[in-house]
């Protein structure tokens, strides 16, 4: 089982708990499932990290303003159409579109958890290879995000400076996931 504590925020009672079987089915631990966010954010202040899930529904004019007071130890999955999700941005903020598909969203959490989770660097020192590993994990970032430049460069830097980890070493785990 994954040790990243989920929590899960859908307006529908339905699809929070479609969403919570799969996040579960995958490994991972649930923390909690609610149809709003001010619930989560409720449950999220007895953890010291974890990720939300939620959609851009009726919760979205509260979790903006809320994402802001999280702790930096909490990354956001935000799951809405195109039009909806253009009006997020952050660092710890990740855009998903609908239709959403299971994969999507499991290589997401498995990115966020696998950055988070102790991971060994094996890349000594900074070369072309890492630059372009770099570049590469950034552009993972812009497509599956929907992150500026800035931002993904942010991310990564963050990641880097939390886990003591080399950016490269990021940038892999980006990669793989």
């Amino acid at each position: 089982m994954n040790d990243v504590n989920v929590f899960i925020a859908f307006s529908k009672k339905e699809t929070a708990l479609a969403i919570a079987k799969m996040v579960i089915s995958s490994g991972y631990r649930v923390a909690s499932v609610s149809t709003n966010i001010v619930d989560t954010i409720h449950n999220v202040s007895y953890y010291k990290d974890g990720v939300i899930i939620c959609d851009c529904g009726k919760n979205g004019a509260y979790l903006k303003e809320a994402i802001y007071d999280l702790s930096d130890s909490f990354s956001v999955v935000v799951i809405g159409n195109r039009e909806q999700l253009a009006g997020y941005s952050g660092d710890r903020i990740f855009k998903l579109a609908v239709p959403l598909k299971k994969n999507d969203l499991m290589c997401s959490l498995d990115m966020l958890s696998t950055v988070e989770s102790s991971y060994m660097p094996t890349i000594n020192s900074k070369n072309d290879d890492e630059l372009k590993m770099i570049d590469r994990a950034k552009r993972v970032l812009i497509d599956v995000y929907s992150m500026t430049e800035s931002q993904a460069h942010r991310y990564m830097q963050k990641k880097s400076m939390d886990t003591g980890r080399k950016m490269a070493d990021i940038a892999r785990i980006i990669i793989e996931t």
